[in-house]
């Protein structure tokens, strides 16, 4: 495969990320957040969650990503989950939310990527920028990187602690990984993969830190799942009593389901 051709990084990236053939594909996630202000970082939490999406190939060659997570906040030092948090700018008590991310839906094409907005959200409410980089392949090794930095309807604006920012911008720095023997096979359709990523946010609004300046930056790491039943157990305990039946759709019929805005 040739990954200066927009075609062969496109299957590339889909083999990757999910399964050519439509297959529904399922990640674990997990990383660590700090709060940012005046260049200094302090760690708050860990998060630690699940995506389910699944890649339909369009009549163009391009393909529709469908997808939702849902995430846990946890101790940073005791990966429990935090039902309470202790603000460390502040000096407030706040209560993490289940954050419900999704549906969305993500076309991917030669082009670049273009989110389609799920139709109860108003027109205007996001806007993002999807852009693939450079493809770097060492040995059997390929790394597939892409950035996304979003600008979203500010969902907690009126609500007490919260900014009064019309909008928030989302930065995510992603590097998809895997072997590339499984990227040029053409028996294979999903190929097991791994990514490392990268995020600089507003701060959560749950936080309550109103307009002090500062930011969110958060790092962490994701990998492929066979099904269900491979993450954690402890994360499928959490997604079954909070979130039941979360992820047992999987033919994705998803926008029967309300929409829940980011960092709600």
């Amino acid at each position: 495969m040739n990954f200066d051709d927009p075609k062969d990084m496109l299957t590339a990236m889909v083999k990757l990320r999910g399964s050519t053939d439509g297959a529904p594909c399922l990640w674990w996630y997990r990383g660590l957040q700090y709060g940012v202000i005046d260049r200094q970082p302090t760690l708050l939490w860990q998060v630690e969650g699940a995506q389910l999406g699944k890649y339909v190939q369009k009549d163009d060659g391009s393909y529709d990503h469908i997808f939702h997570d849902v995430m846990f906040y946890l101790d940073a030092k005791t990966s429990e989950l935090l039902e309470e948090y202790e603000n460390p700018y502040t000096g407030e008590t706040n209560a993490p939310p289940v954050m419900r991310m999704g549906p969305f839906t993500n076309n991917h094409s030669v082009a670049g990527a273009q989110i389609q907005l799920p139709p109860n959200l108003p027109a205007g409410a996001m806007d993002v920028n999807w852009i693939y980089e450079p493809v770097s392949v060492i040995g059997q090794h390929i790394f597939i990187r892409e950035s996304a930095t979003t600008k979203i309807m500010n969902p907690a604006k009126g609500k007490p602690g919260a900014s009064d920012k019309d909008y928030f911008y989302i930065n995510d720095f992603f590097t998809l990984s895997g072997r590339l023997s499984d990227v040029e096979n053409p028996d294979v359709k999903s190929a097991p993969a791994q990514t490392s990523y990268t995020s600089l946010n507003e701060w959560t609004p749950w936080l309550g830190m109103g307009n002090r300046d500062g930011a969110v930056l958060g790092r962490g790491e994701t990998v492929k799942l066979a099904s269900y039943e491979d993450l954690p157990t402890r994360l499928r305990g959490w997604i079954d009593t909070r979130e039941p039946g979360f992820f047992e759709d999987p033919e994705f019929a998803l926008w029967d389901q309300p929409y829940h805005p980011l960092n709600q």
